[in-house]
């Protein structure tokens, strides 16, 4: 029978029981969270009918017990902790929560940029493969370590105290704004990062999510693009160009302050519109900047224009002007893009070249008339010299011979001797004639070129300076098919200087040898070269080797007039070419020349 002493203890057993359901259920909460509402409700019945099954006397408690068992039975049947097999809606919706579980699942892997949930003492929850491989990390490394492992060891302080403030005040956000984000890979390594923030909230408790980005790639190209900006600025610069844009849609203009220095204009003075533009161009010069656009505009021809501007102080100046042409997808002109450089020092230094090529032009045909008449002059007197002197000269050595010859009986040996100088000078005299008419024609004659096989040429005149002096002990040695494009009577005027030389200063040698042949400079020019082992000369004396007149030996003991080398310097330049000599004194000497390079490169020689 139940009395109030019964009722008591059983409230109070019912209370205590509850309780410890309470505390019970907590702690499974904890330890299973996908524990559902069913099963809580379990508990609660089943700590209840243990509780009144205490409270209660013993018939008592074991009628309240039967009856609470079996209501705590049938509500758990419904509930679904007993076979459900008659509630097929719940199997839908059981269901229907794993596949919603399982896209769930895959989206977050799937994700292309990395996903990080975090609870709120700052430990990572799940980590997508994503996330993980932008790190250099595995996962499963991840999950349950400190989300500021992510970061340098420089910011994880203060991005744990905004991690807290976070939590405090959790929202949908983007991390960071206006400041640059970096992460650190597991190798240590830093990369540029964008990070979003959301949150889920749920009754266990509240996770952070962050949406991380790798932007390294990004950054790389603003980097790159700056350094674009940053060149074509100091080209601009360098150029003394300014940059202007036309919105040809509203025609308004925009200019940068160097443009409208260029303008002469004070910094924004420039209103934007095209008329304004308009006035500050020269009346002349208006009509064809404006055709210049228009043509551009119309795809005729690329802007690319020259026109003069009147500044408000009423200089003149000289601008060029270029740009390109923007097109919508009908190909109908909507902007134009273009720079305007000051030419004016340009213009005038254009104008004094044109001056001076003008007055250079004058020049020259003042020059080549004077030159005409000098070689005129030069002609005459060379057919002077050819008749009019020779003709004094003969005469001067045929009287000598005819003294010799007739009077050879009164004359005494230094009266002979006088005789024979006077012939010999005589002599000398006309061949020193002679071969300052050569070299006179050499400058003047009209060069016809043709290839010339050169060893062909010093064959001929090797066999004739050997058919000249047979008793002479000689041998020359001449590379074969030497070929070069030259005027042939030049040149073999030049070769037979050459030669006649090497032969000349090999007269006392016991033997002769005189070589001719080709050998390539550095530059891949073709040199070519007459050696010989005569007397030489001293390499400090070479400056006065190719001058007219000068002679490094005396006549005494080489004859001479000191023409030759001259003459022959004279032929090789008109071909283009250079020549040089290397020597020492009683070792012989070589002569090098090169026909149509001017420039050899050499370590000695003139």
């Amino acid at each position: 029978m139940l009395t109030i002493n019964n009722f008591a203890n059983f409230m109070t057993t019912a209370v205590f029981f509850l309780l410890g359901a309470a505390v019970f259920i907590t702690y499974l909460r904890r330890r299973h969270t996908k524990m559902n509402e069913r099963a809580l409700l379990f508990v609660v019945l089943a700590f209840l009918s243990m509780g009144i099954s205490l409270a209660l006397p013993v018939g008592e408690s074991f009628t309240a017990w039967k009856t609470l068992t079996g209501v705590t039975a049938a509500v758990c049947f419904y509930m679904g902790l007993v076979p459900a097999s008659g509630r097929p809606h719940l199997k839908q919706q059981s269901a229907a929560l794993d596949e919603s579980e399982a896209k769930f699942r895959s989206l977050f892997e799937s994700a292309p940029t990395g996903i990080i949930m975090v609870d709120h003492h700052g430990r990572i929850t799940k980590v997508n493969q994503q996330a993980a491989e932008m790190f250099a990390y595995q996962a499963s490394a991840l999950e349950g370590q400190k989300l500021e492992q992510l970061l340098p060891q420089r910011l994880r302080d203060i991005h744990r105290q905004h991690r807290q403030h976070y939590f405090v005040t959790p929202q949908a956000r983007k991390m960071g704004v206006g400041l640059d984000l970096v992460g650190r890979r597991q190798n240590n390594t830093e990369l540029p990062i964008e990070v979003g923030l959301s949150y889920i909230k749920s009754d266990e408790e509240l996770m952070a999510i962050a949406f991380i980005t790798d932007i390294s790639e990004r950054k790389m190209g603003e980097q790159r693009l700056r350094e674009r900006e940053n060149k074509l600025a100091l080209s601009l610069q360098a150029a003394g160009a300014g940059v202007w844009t036309w919105d040809i849609i509203t025609d308004e203009i925009i200019w940068d302050e160097a443009l409208e220095k260029i303008y002469g204009l004070e910094p924004s003075a420039f209103d934007g519109f095209y008329e304004s533009w308009a006035k500050l161009i020269h009346p002349a010069d208006f009509d064809d900047a404006e055709q210049a656009i228009l043509d551009a505009l119309a795809g005729v021809t690329p802007f690319d224009t020259e026109f003069r501007v009147i500044w408000p102080d009423g200089t003149i100046r000289y601008l060029s002007g270029q740009g390109v042409i923007l097109r919508d997808e009908e190909q109908q002109p909507v902007q134009m893009i273009g720079v305007n450089v000051d030419i004016t020092e340009r213009k005038k230094t254009e104008a004094e070249i044109r001056r001076l090529n003008t007055d250079l032009e004058r020049r020259v045909r003042e020059r080549t008339a004077h030159l005409m008449a000098v070689n005129k002059e030069l002609e005459a007197f060379s057919y002077s010299v050819s008749h009019d002197l020779r003709a004094p000269l003969r005469a001067v050595d045929g009287f000598s011979l005819a003294l010799l010859e007739d009077y050879d009986d009164l004359l005494d040996e230094m009266g002979r001797d006088f005789l024979w100088r006077i012939r010999k000078e005589s002599q000398r005299m006309g061949q020193l004639i002679d071969d300052l008419i050569d070299l006179s024609r050499y400058s003047r004659t009209e060069i016809k070129v043709q290839m010339v096989n050169l060893s062909t040429i010093v064959h001929t005149i090797a066999a004739e300076l050997k058919e000249n002096e047979p008793e002479r002990k000689a041998e020359f040695i001449i590379q074969n098919d030497l070929m070069a494009s030259v005027d042939e009577s030049l040149i073999r005027a030049a070769l037979q200087n050459l030669l006649s030389n090497a032969w000349k200063f090999t007269a006392k040698k016991p033997a002769t040898l005189i070589e001719f042949g080709r050998q390539e400079q550095e530059n891949g020019a073709a040199v070519f070269f007459v050696r010989d082992n005569g007397a030489g000369f001293d390499m400090a004396y070479a400056n006065k080797l190719f001058g007219a007149f000068q002679r490094l030996h005396t006549t005494a003991e080489f004859e001479g007039t000191g023409i030759g080398l001259a003459t022959v310097q004279r032929i090789i330049h008109r071909h283009g070419g250079s020549v040089w000599a290397e020597s020492e004194l009683g070792q012989g000497a070589t002569f090098y020349f090169t026909l149509g390079h001017r420039n050899i490169k050499r370590t000695r020689g003139i």
